[in-house]
C-alpha cells in the first residue's frame, strides 16, 4: 500500500515513510491521516478496478452476443421464412409416414426437375434464338451448344415431363396433368398430383 511518498513494506511489516525533502526515514510511524488517507486510496483504486472489470466484462458478453446473432441471422434456414431462392413446398420435416415421405420426395424431384428442364430451355432460346423442337433429342444433342441435360428427368412411378415446342408438361402417374407449370395443389396438378 502506498500513500503519497508513504508505502507500507508487507515483507517487513513496516511504513516505509518519506520526509517531505524526500529523505526514507524508517523508524517514525505514520499519523493516523496518513494511514487513512493511505487506505481511502487504495479501496478508490479498487473500486476503479472493479468497475473497469466489469466494463470488459460487460462488452465482452454484449460482443459475443452480437457475433452469436449474426452467425444466426447469416446461417440458412435459421429464418422462418427460410432462403427466397429455394424450391417451393420442400418438405423440411420429418413426415408422419413412410407413403407421405414419399409423396413428398415425389413433389420435390419433379419440381426440381421442371425447374432443370425450363432452364435448359431457356438456355437453348439464348443460344439459338428460338424455342426447342418438339421431344426430347434436342437436351442431350451436341449440336446447337448442347448437351444442355445429361439425361431427360422423369420418374416412371410418379411423374414424367414432356416438351411439345412451346410450353413444357408434366403428366403425373395419376391425375391431372399441367401444362407450362409444375401444377397446383389445389386442385392437385401436375407435380402435386404425383
Amino acid at each position: 500500500m502506498e500513500s503519497g511518498g508513504n508505502r507500507f513494506d508487507l515483507a517487513n511489516g513496516r511504513w516505509m515513510i518519506r520526509s517531505r525533502s524526500g529523505a526514507r526515514n524508517e523508524d517514525r510511524l505514520p499519523t493516523v491521516s496518513e494511514v487513512v488517507r493511505s487506505f481511502r486510496q487504495l479501496r478508490s483504486t479498487e473500486r476503479n478496478d472493479q468497475g473497469f472489470t466489469v466494463l470488459a466484462t460487460l462488452s465482452v458478453v454484449l460482443t459475443l452476443g452480437l457475433l452469436a446473432t449474426m452467425v444466426m441471422v447469416a446461417s440458412p434456414g435459421s429464418s422462418p421464412q427460410g432462403d427466397q431462392t429455394s424450391t417451393p413446398n420442400v418438405a423440411t420435416t420429418i413426415p408422419r409416414s413412410i407413403a407421405r415421405g414419399a409423396s413428398e420426395s415425389a413433389i420435390s424431384a419433379c419440381e426440381i426437375d421442371f425447374q432443370a428442364v425450363n432452364a435448359a430451355v431457356a438456355t437453348y432460346r439464348a443460344l439459338n434464338g428460338s424455342s426447342p423442337p418438339e421431344g426430347t433429342a434436342w437436351a442431350m444433342s451436341t449440336t446447337n451448344g448442347g448437351p444442355f441435360l445429361q439425361t431427360w428427368p422423369s420418374n416412371v412411378k410418379y411423374f414424367s415431363l414432356a416438351w411439345n415446342g412451346t410450353a413444357l408438361d408434366v403428366i403425373p402417374a395419376r391425375g391431372i396433368l399441367s401444362h407450362g407449370t409444375f401444377g397446383t395443389s389445389s386442385p392437385a396438378t401436375g407435380c402435386y398430383a404425383a
